[in-house]
């Protein structure tokens, strides 16, 4: 390719990043490396050989938006040697019932058992991943989280973003329980020290196997007044619309975030139980949390890759 093609290669990918990344503070849509994992994107431990026989997202730390210099996933919780949190090539992807594709990036990350555990104590057998991320203040007393979601059926997992510090772990998540209820609000403990209370589970259930795509937005009005809002599945994500569901976010008070987590529930009896989260998301906007190619830059790129075939065909 020669250097006008690259220039002009170079100049949109500049003008699609700036147009995702506007107000969004952190992103991970867990690139998988495909058949050849670039380096740090894999432990070895268990063996990791190509995109679709790998182990372990421990170790995983590609460049992305939000993330402490040098910093990756780390398994925590070890309960036994047939859990793994794992990077898997395929990731989720999700429309919404009016023709508006979530842009999203392959690879995704797993939770899964190889087997079954019987699992009565909840706190035994709750498998997490945590990454440092940069400092992010919830801006102005609210702030939005998104994420992917897929589970079987049986199997309980969470995304939380939280802050650490003189013992108070302040956590914000959303989720699904066990029976496949939507779940969002605040602990001022640690995320597998409890289920979430019975005010901040949906009444109706969602699909196993089915990939949902979950918005959060954390409010702080005030104590006796902190909120959080849950859209699942949204008709039209360019416009944010009313909220499916409002919960309790007691303990959202406007700190200081420096951590993420992704876990989930491998007991209770469940046959190779798998939780997938993609596409993680955090911003002070609902476009930054929801982005959909923008049309000026559908026909930037049109523009674009027809003058790389004119200058193909010159060659």
């Amino acid at each position: 390719m020669n250097t006008k093609c690259r220039l002009i290669l170079v100049m949109l990918t500049g003008m699609f990043t700036s147009a995702l990344q506007a107000d969004l503070l952190l992103y991970d849509g867990f690139a998988a490396g495909g058949e050849n994992p670039g380096s740090g994107e894999y432990q070895t431990e268990p063996n990791s050989t190509n995109g679709t026989n790998n182990n372990a997202l421990h170790g995983q730390s590609p460049s992305a938006l939000g993330f402490s210099t040098n910093d990756e996933w780390r398994n925590l919780d070890t309960v036994a040697g047939t859990v793994h949190p794992r990077a898997i090539n395929n990731g989720l992807t999700w429309s919404d019932s009016s023709g508006n594709s979530l842009i999203t990036s392959p690879g995704a990350a797993e939770i899964f058992r190889s087997g079954t555990q019987s699992g009565a104590d909840y706190n035994a057998q709750f498998k997490r991943a945590t990454r440092k991320i940069v400092g992010i203040d919830g801006p102005s007393g609210e702030f939005y989280l998104s994420g992917l979601f897929q589970f079987k059926a049986g199997v309980e997992g969470r995304l939380k973003i939280f802050t650490t510090g003189a013992g108070d772990d302040r956590s914000h998540y959303i989720g699904f329980s066990d029976a496949g209820n939507l779940i969002g609000g605040s602990f001022n403990n640690d995320l597998r020290n409890a289920a979430a209370p019975a005010e901040n589970t949906s009444a109706e259930t969602f699909a196993a196997d089915t990939t949902h795509f979950v918005v959060a937005r954390f409010v702080d009005g005030g104590f006796g007044n902190r909120t959080v809002d849950l859209w699942i599945n949204p008709n039209d994500i360019t416009s944010q619309g009313t909220a499916d569901y409002t919960f309790d976010a007691n303990y959202f008070d406007g700190h200081t975030f420096d951590s993420i987590t992704i876990g989930a529930h491998m007991g209770k009896n469940v046959s190779n139980p798998s939780f997938i989260i993609d596409e993680v998301r955090v911003g002070t906007t609902w476009d930054s949390v929801t982005p959909i190619p923008e049309p000026g830059t559908l026909i930037l790129l049109g523009i674009s890759l027809g003058t790389l075939w004119l200058f193909r065909r010159r060659k």
